[in-house]
């Protein structure tokens, strides 16, 4: 029986995308930088649109006229109680829309967050999946 001798360009799992050599070093170390390497130490993570609402109010940034994504979204969900409870679920959808939607927040709206928040990175959830990171 004729011994197989493992092939250098796949991994236990099979192919790499690309040669190995772009993903090593001259060492032989892992080519990472250190971005990707290391995760951010301060990270804000919204498990849902309520925790993300009550702290924007807590940090006042609901208010601020250059978050205005934001300032939509808290409108909206303080809008959820008002008005006939028959139209309540699609209130709420549209607030779930609205929250979504701040995935497309300006670059100066995720900078201002940060900012109030002390954080580093800002990770948003919805029923368990990340959605929007910053």
């Amino acid at each position: 029986m004729e011994e197989q001798v493992p092939n250098p360009e796949e991994g236990p799992m099979g192919a790499v995308d690309g040669p190995v050599e772009e993903l090593l070093t001259e060492n032989g170390e892992l080519n990472v930088s250190e971005e990707d390497a290391v995760p951010p130490e301060n990270i804000r993570d919204f498990a849902d649109m309520l925790d993300f609402y009550q702290t924007m109010l807590v940090a006042e940034i609901n208010k601020n006229t250059d978050a205005e994504n934001v300032r939509q979204f808290c409108q909206l969900y303080e809008g959820i109680s008002r008005g006939c409870g028959c139209q309540r679920n699609a209130r709420v959808k549209k607030v779930e829309e609205k929250y979504l939607e701040l995935v497309n927040m300006t670059e100066g709206e995720q900078l201002l967050i940060k900012e109030k928040l002390g954080a580093e990175m800002v990770r948003l959830f919805l029923n368990g999946g990340l959605f929007a990171q910053f």
